[in-house]
């Protein structure tokens, strides 16, 4: 494979950083839990459902699009 360009390796401040801002945000969900998630879905996605829950249709629907790409575990 040939890059056009290729990506910087992240700094020891960013890699901080990353992980500082991972630990902020697994701390809110286990604190504020649903609350925490609808906030950070819609910081990071722009998403806001009214429910988070995936209801077994939409699971067999998704397992069905990935046809032969999705195995099955024991």
């Amino acid at each position: 494979m040939r890059y056009l360009k290729e990506p910087l390796s992240p700094t020891e401040a960013v890699t901080l950083e990353i992980q500082d801002t991972v630990s902020q945000i697994l701390s809110n969900v286990e604190m504020e839990g649903t609350t925490s998630i609808r906030r950070h879905s819609e910081r990071f996605d722009g998403w806001a459902p009214e429910s988070f829950r995936v209801s077994e249709s939409e699971i067999q629907r998704a397992h069905d699009e990935m046809g032969g790409t999705v195995q099955e575990s024991s």
